[in-house]
């Protein structure tokens, strides 16, 4: 069984307080509203291939863009994927965003 000190005890409430003490007045709202924040300006580039992992990125952006966090400037390929383009292009319709520019690398990799 273990044994806890009361000197060690007391150092962990302490701590703890004073971790309260720092972290609650922040979390506590004013009653003002906050200024709205403006969008940030991405071009999103991707190794896009053969992982799903940056359609979900893009994804996540799309939506950040759709709740005015993010405004999409262009998507772009930064590999040689034949179907990097059209996936991209399929993602930024689906979302409504047809009319962006997509880039494409021609001296990337070729993932396939």
């Amino acid at each position: 069984m273990m044994t806890v000190r009361p000197a060690c005890l007391w150092l962990v409430v302490r701590v703890l307080a004073v971790g309260l003490v720092v972290a609650l007045p922040g979390g506590c709202r004013s009653g003002e509203p906050l200024e709205p924040r403006k969008p940030v300006a991405i071009i999103f580039d991707t190794d896009m291939g053969t992982d799903v992992d940056d359609a979900g990125a893009l994804a996540i952006l799309h939506v950040m863009a759709d709740q005015g966090e993010a405004e999409v400037l262009a998507t772009m390929s930064a590999n040689r994927n034949r179907w990097c383009a059209p996936a991209l292009d399929a993602i930024n319709t689906y979302y409504g965003r047809a009319d962006l520019p997509i880039g494409c690398s021609r001296t990337g990799p070729d993932p396939e």
